[in-house]
């Protein structure tokens, strides 16, 4: 099980985190991991990063098993909206190990 901590802000404003998307940069055939707004609330209970602040979600994705290779690279995507609806995203390549 892979495991690690989202740390995100600070922001001029309020944020929501809407989702986060999780998908191994070098093996694109794999279906990517999703977490969706319900399922970031009943994890954390909430997902508003207030402004000028830092927030760390700490995650815990499930990927399974069957991988030929070691994954080399993690590409976390996640979707906010801020305080007048308004959606952007940013996206992050990790190594891993």
């Amino acid at each position: 099980m892979m495991h690690f901590d989202l740390v995100l802000g600070p922001a001029a404003i309020d944020l929501f985190v809407d989702a986060v998307t999780l998908r191994f940069g070098d093996a694109p055939a794999l279906s990517p991991f999703v977490l969706s707004a319900a399922d970031l609330q009943q994890l954390f209970g909430g997902t508003k990063i207030p402004a000028r602040t830092t927030r760390i979600f700490p995650l815990r994705p499930e990927f399974g098993c069957g991988f030929s290779t070691t994954p080399r690279s993690l590409v976390v995507t996640v979707i906010f909206v801020d305080q007048r609806g308004q959606r952007q995203d940013a996206t992050a390549t990790v190594t891993i190990g």
